[in-house]
């Protein structure tokens, strides 16, 4: 693992700067984020490659006007990061090539990876723990 120790950070602005690289990817898709500002423990460099995975496997097996969201929510003392192809086309997501050494580094980290939703659509998701000190007034 070539990962540095989970730091403190914004996960709006890791979103952010994940997306951005994915610009030209998600062309002509609606892509939709739903979430309030959390401060999680991650490493960067593994959080946006591992999101951008996630973001990759939803623009190939979706439609190219399809719709993609990412849900963020709190749950106990983690952060859950959905990643969900509405049109429900998230079939390579579990056979994502870097899906096992993320796996491993995001457990590392505290996290985890795995998919499957409640929803017709399916989804990709990721948890990575709350950072120490984040309050429950982001949830607000």
């Amino acid at each position: 693992m070539d990962s540095d120790s989970p730091t403190s950070v914004d996960l709006l602005e890791e979103i952010r700067a994940a997306l951005d690289g994915l610009e030209p990817l998600l062309h002509g898709r609606t892509l939709d984020i739903e979430m309030s500002r959390q401060r999680v423990l991650a490493d960067p460099v593994v959080f946006r490659r591992v999101f951008g995975e996630l973001i990759g496997s939803a623009v190939a097996d979706s439609e190219p006007s399809g719709s993609i969201t990412v849900r963020v929510a709190r749950t106990g003392k983690a952060v859950r990061i959905e990643v969900v192809d509405e049109g429900g086309l998230i079939t390579e997501c579990a056979k994502a090539p870097g899906l096992a050494s993320a796996a491993e580094e995001l457990r590392a980290m505290g996290g985890d990876i795995g998919t499957g939703g409640p929803d017709g659509a399916l989804t990709c998701w990721m948890t990575l723990p709350l950072a120490s000190g984040a309050s429950s007034a982001a949830d607000a």
